[in-house]
């Protein structure tokens, strides 16, 4: 599969020799807890890469010279992405004279969120950069802000329903979609290589966690693509909690369980890459004939589109950072306080196969326009 799917991978593998780069961010405790540097790189990589877009925007006026203070608050930072998007703007916040942010995060508890806005409210924050999966269990404590005239912009769902200043999202269940029906072609294409008349194949999905809105977002979208084809079948979904070591475990109970398959869709890079990594080291025979494809699409040193390029992954899900869109809006504000965004922001994502990230590699990624 491997080899049919993605021909051309060995002939770049062989000029594509990455130097690896770690930048180590300090003082951020909440980095311990994750257990993996993977996303203290790609955090401070992404806000290195973006470092030119804030700083060309960083002249907005600071209020009399007053320090204007930001909050951002996350729900919990295991998703890799949302770890990497928090620590990026927590970075761009640096780039500018003036600014005082402050990081929550609430362990994945909705009532600790809570609190801690709350918390943060005597303060008088200017904005809040809002990442939560349980957007009804804050509508209280949202509307206490917008009415105290603190800019609220949620981040990762669409919250227009709470009546937030603007929600800046991609769909998840797209996510899920694109995976599958990339799939599915890459099924086809077997098939027709081999003159079978339809396309089959055996998928083992590694999730997020076993319970969040993201894992069953996407895992929805991919079951939704196969079931137009018959033949292809999900035969094992198991959790990889965003992290190397359970993935690793998880791949090598399907490895033992299901004996041959064909695909192996992570929900995120770094799962994707430890899914590569653990069957590469117990059968690499097996590794050549699957295709294994993650989420996230980051165009970094450490990120996903140079996983693809490395053939680490034969293909990802580009999941837009939304924080460099976020970023021109909190500045926009700040210098034109008439400013009113939009009421969301929905940034597309889409399939990043060899020649996709080959291009992205010279390239980069243009950046968002409000």
């Amino acid at each position: 599969m491997r080899n049919q799917t993605c021909p051309v991978i060995t002939k770049f593998f062989l000029h594509w020799i990455m130097v690896l780069v770690i930048c180590v961010l300090t003082g951020c405790e909440e980095n311990k807890r994750l257990g993996s540097h993977d996303p203290e790189v790609l955090a401070s990589e992404a806000a290195d890469d973006a470092t030119k877009t804030a700083s060309a925007l960083n002249d907005a006026g600071n209020e009399n010279g007053k320090t204007i203070k930001i909050i951002v608050s996350a729900q919990s930072t295991l998703e890799p992405m949302t770890y990497t998007r928090a620590l990026t703007l927590q970075k761009f916040a640096r780039q500018r004279a003036g600014l005082s942010i402050t990081f929550l995060d609430a362990l994945g508890e909705s009532y600790q969120q809570i609190a801690q806005i709350k918390a943060s409210l005597a303060d008088h924050p200017k904005v809040i950069l809002l990442f939560t999966e349980d957007a009804p269990a804050l509508h209280e404590v949202i509307q206490q802000a917008l009415k105290q005239g603190v800019k609220v912009i949620a981040l990762g769902h669409d919250m227009t329903d709470l009546q937030v200043t603007t929600s800046i999202f991609t769909d998840e269940h797209k996510i899920g979609t694109l995976a599958g029906q990339f799939i599915v072609e890459a099924l086809k294409k077997k098939a027709q290589d081999e003159g079978k008349l339809e396309a089959v194949g055996r998928i083992v999905e590694i999730t997020g966690d076993a319970s969040g809105g993201v894992s069953k977002a996407r895992s929805e979208g991919v079951a939704q693509a196969i079931a137009l084809a018959p033949g292809i079948h999900l035969v094992h979904q198991a959790p990889g909690n965003w992290n190397a070591k359970d993935t690793q475990a998880r791949m090598t109970e399907a490895l033992r369980l299901q004996k041959p398959f064909d695909i192996v869709f992570a929900h995120s890079d770094f799962m994707a890459k430890a899914a590569h990594e653990t069957l590469k080291a117990l059968s690499m025979e097996q590794r050549e004939q699957m295709l294994v494809m993650g989420v996230d699409g980051f165009v970094g040193r450490s990120g996903g589109v140079q996983m693809v390029v490395r053939s680490e992954l034969d293909a990802t899900v580009f999941n837009p950072p939304l924080v460099d869109l976020a970023w021109k809006v909190v500045l926009k504000i700040l210098e034109n306080p008439s400013f009113v965004p939009a009421k969301h922001y929905e940034l597309e994502p889409f399939i990043v196969n060899l020649e996709k990230a080959m291009d992205l590699s010279a390239k980069g990624m243009p950046p968002p326009s409000l």
